[in-house]
């Protein structure tokens, strides 16, 4: 995608936008009442993918981010990338809507 004579992509630094995106799921916990496990399993999902998409293998990333998960947070990675290993990109892409689509809604009816 194409801006003037710039890239659009060139100004994007994925992980700084994951960050902000997890922090911002986080802070609408905590400011709203909401069914926050919508908004972890979102974030979760879509980190996920994004970390599966980052690293060569589970063990890559467990080796770089191990000390900062504890054996639950451990088993689930374990968990996710096995399920992403038998997923296709389309299938992953799909989840990612999918997730955003299950958003709760921020405004009251």
């Amino acid at each position: 995608m194409y801006e003037g004579k710039h890239s659009i992509g060139d100004c994007i630094n994925p992980s700084l936008l994951l960050e902000r995106f997890l922090t911002d799921c986080q802070e609408m916990t905590e400011k709203i009442e909401c069914d926050s496990y919508s908004y972890s399993y979102m974030a979760d999902t879509i980190a996920a993918i994004y970390y599966y998409r980052e690293y060569r293998s589970c063990e890559e990333f467990l080796k770089v981010n191990g000390e900062f998960l504890d054996q639950e947070r451990c088993e689930w990675v374990k968990y996710m990338w096995r399920t992403l290993d038998t997923m296709s990109n389309e299938q992953r892409a799909e989840l990612i809507i999918e997730s955003l689509v299950q958003m709760p809604s921020l405004v009251s009816d």
